[in-house]
C-alpha cells in the first residue's frame, strides 16, 4: 500500500476504535477497498496490513486513540449532516386533523413475550400518542386458542415492557373477553346481507375461490344464515364443518379478498376464556370491530398487511363506518439473532436449548434488558429507522452502537483476566499504581494499588500469556513495562518476568492485569450463553446489582449478582 492508503487505514482504525471501543479489521476492510479499489487485486497483503494497524491501535489507551484521531484525522470522516429544523425526525407521515385527539393502538398476540421486532409497534404508537397528545390502546389479539395459543404470563409481560420503555397504556383491551360483542356484530352483518355461513370443505372452498365462483351457500337467505350461525355458536357443528364468511366479490382480482372467512370453529380451551366458546373470530374481523368500537383514528402496520386493510374496509362499508387513517412500514430484518420465531423459541425452552425467555441469545426485550440494553436505545433505534415503506436490513451492531451512547458515560472501568495465569514480576520498585474509574471523568476518582519493593504477583489473561516469548517487553496497562524471563506450563501456567521501567512506549503491547492480592473471582455469561471465568479487581465487590460496567478492552457488562461471588452478563463491546 502507498502512503495515502496507509494513512487512510490508520485513520479508519482509530475512528473504529473511538466509535466502538476497539478496531475491527473486517469493518475497516470494506472502507479501504471502497476508497482504494485497486487494492482488491492483492487482498491478502491488504488484510495483513489492516490487521497489523488494528493491533497497534487496540493496544493504545482509549484516550490516546481519540486524541490522535481528533488531532490528525478528524476531517477525513465528516459526520452526517444534521437535520434542518424543518425536517421531522423519526415517525413522519402521520396526518392529524386540527383539534383531533388521535387514538393509536398497539395490538400484540400474547403467545410469548415482546421481542425487539414487536417493540417497533410498541415504540411507534406510544411515541406518536405522546407527541400528538393522543390516546394509546394496548389490545391483545388473543382469539386463536390453538395456532397462536396465548400465554397467561405474556399479557403482563407486554405491559411491563411498555412501562420499562417509559410509556403507559391509556386503555388495555383483551379481545377474548369481547367475543359476545363480535357475535353481535356478525349477526348485524348477516342481517345486512354482508355475511353467510359456508359449509364447504377446505379443498372445495379453495377450488371455488381459485376459480372466482360462488359457493352453493352464498345465496342463502338472511334467516337461514342467522339460524346456521346460531347453530355454530351453540356447538352444533364440528371443526371444519362451517365458517362464517364476509360477502365481497367472488371474482375480485385479488383472491385473498374473495368472500373471506371471519369466524371458524376451534374446539380448544382458551387460557382465559376456558371452554366457553367454540366459534372464534379471525384477526381481520376482530380487529375491524375493535378499531371502530375503541375509536381508533390511526393504524400503523406492515405493508404486508395491505390485504387486511382492504378486507376490513368491506366490513366498514357494510356498517357505514369511516375507516381509520393507515400508515404502512416496510420490513426490518435485524441481523444478529438468526431466524427465531416465538413458537420456535418456546419449543427450544421446553427442549432445554434455551434457559428461558431471557436467554442472552434471544431477541426478546427481557433478554436485552437482562444484558443491559437501555430503553432509550430501543426507542432511538426505531426512531432512526422511522416509518418508511422501504425494506431495511439492520444489524445488532447498530443497536449496540446506539446503546453504547447511553451507557458509556456511566460505566465504571475495571480490569479482568480471563482464564487467569500467574505473572510474577521481579525487582518491582515501591510504587503506587493508579487506574482511573472512568477515563473521561477524572473527578470520579481512581483505583489505587500500592506495591512494595521486591516481587509483585499479578493475574493476566491466558490468551495474552500464550503469546509471551522470553525477552519480550510488555506493558501492564496504566502501570509499567516488564520483560518476560520464562514461561512455564508445568504444575500450572506461570510467567516469570522482571521490571523494566515506567516509560510509555507506543508500540509496546499493552495487557490488562489484576493484582493477585487484590483480586476476586468473576463469572461472565456471554451472548452465546457460554461462561467466561476469571479474576477482576477486588473493588468490583462494591458495585450494585443491575449496574453496568466496562471491562476494559473487552466489553460492557451488567451485574447479575454483586458481592464476592461476582456474576456478570456481557452487554456488548
Amino acid at each position: 500500500m502507498n502512503e495515502e492508503a496507509n494513512k487512510f487505514v490508520r485513520a479508519a482504525a482509530l475512528k473504529n476504535a473511538v466509535d466502538f471501543g476497539s478496531a475491527d479489521p473486517k469493518a475497516i476492510m470494506g472502507r479501504v477497498f471502497g476508497k482504494f479499489p485497486k487494492l482488491r487485486s492483492n487482498p491478502g497483503e491488504t488484510a495483513e496490513q489492516i490487521a497489523k494497524v488494528c493491533v497497534e491501535v487496540n493496544s493504545m489507551p482509549a484516550g490516546e486513540a481519540k486524541a490522535e484521531f481528533e488531532r490528525d484525522f478528524q476531517g477525513m470522516f465528516p459526520e452526517k449532516h444534521e437535520k434542518r429544523k424543518d425536517e421531522k425526525k423519526g415517525f413522519s407521515g402521520i396526518s392529524v386533523k386540527e383539534g383531533q385527539k388521535p387514538v393509536f393502538r398497539f395490538a400484540p398476540n400474547p403467545n410469548g413475550p415482546s421481542t425487539l421486532g414487536s417493540s417497533r409497534g410498541m415504540v411507534t404508537n406510544a411515541v406518536l400518542a405522546k407527541e400528538y397528545g393522543g390516546k394509546l390502546i394496548v389490545r391483545f389479539d388473543d382469539t386463536d386458542p390453538r395456532t397462536k395459543r396465548p400465554m397467561v404470563e405474556a399479557y403482563k409481560w407486554y405491559l411491563e415492557d411498555l412501562e420499562w420503555l417509559g410509556f403507559k397504556a391509556d386503555e388495555v383491551v383483551i379481545a377474548s373477553g369481547n367475543i359476545e360483542n363480535y357475535y353481535e356484530h356478525a349477526k348485524k352483518l348477516i342481517e345486512l346481507n354482508g355475511a353467510y355461513v359456508c359449509k364447504c370443505g377446505v379443498e372445495e372452498n379453495r377450488g371455488f375461490r381459485s376459480a372466482g365462483k360462488p359457493c352453493p351457500h352464498r345465496n342463502q337467505s338472511v334467516g337461514e344464515n342467522k339460524a346456521l350461525f346460531e347453530k355454530m355458536i351453540e356447538g352444533g357443528f364440528e371443526e371444519g364443518q362451517a365458517v362464517l364468511k364476509v360477502k365481497t366479490r367472488v371474482d375480485h382480482r385479488n383472491p385473498a379478498l374473495r368472500d373471506w372467512i371471519a369466524f371458524r370453529i376451534i374446539r380448544e380451551d382458551h387460557p382465559l376464556a376456558g371452554s366457553k366458546y367454540v366459534v372464534w373470530p379471525l384477526l381481520d374481523f376482530e380487529s375491524a370491530i375493535e378499531d371502530h368500537v375503541r375509536g381508533v383514528t390511526h393504524i400503523i402496520r406492515g405493508k404486508d398487511l395491505r390485504d387486511s386493510t382492504f378486507k376490513q374496509q368491506f366490513v366498514y362499508d357494510y356498517f357505514g363506518w369511516t375507516y381509520p387513517s393507515v400508515k404502512y412500514w416496510g420490513r426490518v430484518a435485524v441481523h444478529g439473532f438468526g431466524k427465531l420465531s416465538t413458537s420456535g423459541i418456546s419449543a427450544g425452552i421446553k427442549e432445554g436449548e434455551f434457559s428461558g425467555w431471557d436467554d442472552p441469545r434471544l431477541p426478546t426485550l427481557c433478554a436485552l434488558r437482562r444484558r443491559g440494553f437501555q430503553p432509550q436505545a430501543i426507542i432511538e433505534f426505531w426512531t432512526q429507522i422511522g416509518l418508511s415503506e422501504k425494506d431495511i436490513s439492520a444489524s445488532l451492531e447498530t443497536l449496540e452502537a446506539v446503546n453504547k451512547g447511553f451507557i458509556e458515560k456511566d460505566a465504571d472501568r475495571f480490569f479482568f483476566a480471563a482464564d487467569p495465569v500467574k505473572l510474577v514480576v521481579k525487582n518491582t520498585p515501591k510504587c503506587e499504581l493508579s487506574l482511573k474509574v472512568h477515563p473521561d471523568f477524572p473527578e470520579r476518582g481512581k483505583r489505587t494499588y500500592s506495591l512494595e519493593q521486591g516481587n509483585a504477583e499479578f493475574f493476566v489473561s491466558k490468551t495474552d500469556a500464550d503469546l509471551f516469548e522470553a525477552g519480550q517487553v510488555i506493558r501492564l496497562k496504566d502501570a509499567f513495562n516488564f520483560r518476560v524471563v520464562s514461561v512455564s506450563t508445568q504444575d500450572g501456567f506461570e510467567v516469570e518476568a522482571e521490571f523494566v521501567d515506567f516509560e510509555l512506549q507506543p508500540k509496546t503491547k499493552k495487557i490488562q492485569w489484576v493484582l493477585q492480592g487484590r483480586s476476586m473471582p468473576c463469572e461472565i455469561l456471554l451472548p452465546d450463553s457460554t461462561l467466561l471465568l476469571g479474576k477482576t479487581e477486588a473493588e468490583a465487590k462494591n458495585i450494585r446489582q443491575g449496574q453496568i460496567i466496562q471491562l476494559e478492552r473487552l466489553f460492557f457488562a451488567r451485574v447479575e449478582q454483586p458481592g464476592e461471588k461476582l456474576k456478570l452478563i456481557c452487554t456488548h463491546k
